[in-house]
């Protein structure tokens, strides 16, 4: 592509079936319906191409306190700009991204997850743990990566 496209995530201007890869990076905690939007990207996405979803997720315990206030306030956290736009923000779990990607119409064909940081560690061994925290315990990673395929349609 030679230049940018504006669009909005339900309803992505293009044709039906054209990329061979979709990043959704650090998106989907905006969107207020991210199943819909979901089905939009395996709308444009050629058949068993790849859907590569990577977010933070619930599971950071540094968000864990701010997430149980606003369950609690039954509250999702809304950044409202200065031309009265607004975001809505929600942090899912790894086990609800899972649920929502199925619920779309995908299939994961693999999830890889890491921890973040913990602060008595040094770097040098930081990262390879992280890794092999998020490998042996997936569904409780603070930050995920999905590869996932369009599931398919007449199945």
């Amino acid at each position: 592509m030679d230049a940018a496209v504006v669009g909005d995530a339900e309803k992505l201007p293009f044709k039906d079936q054209v990329f061979d890869l979709v990043l959704f990076s650090e998106s989907i905690y905006y969107l207020d319906d991210p199943i819909v939007s979901l089905k939009e990207i395996r709308r444009v996405l050629k058949p068993e191409r790849v859907l590569v979803l990577t977010c933070g997720t619930a599971n950071a315990p540094s968000l864990w306190p701010m997430l149980l206030l606003l369950k609690m306030l039954n509250r999702t956290i809304r950044i409202h700009t200065s031309n009265g736009a607004y975001w809505k923000t929600e942090r899912y779990t790894t086990l609800k991204l899972r649920k929502i990607l199925m619920s779309a119409g995908f299939r994961i064909e693999k999830q890889i997850g890491y921890f973040f940081y913990i602060p008595f560690l040094k770097r040098e061994r930081f990262i390879p743990l992280m890794i092999k925290l998020g490998k042996f315990l997936p569904i409780f990673s603070s930050y995920v990566f999905f590869f996932a395929k369009p599931e398919n349609k007449e199945g």
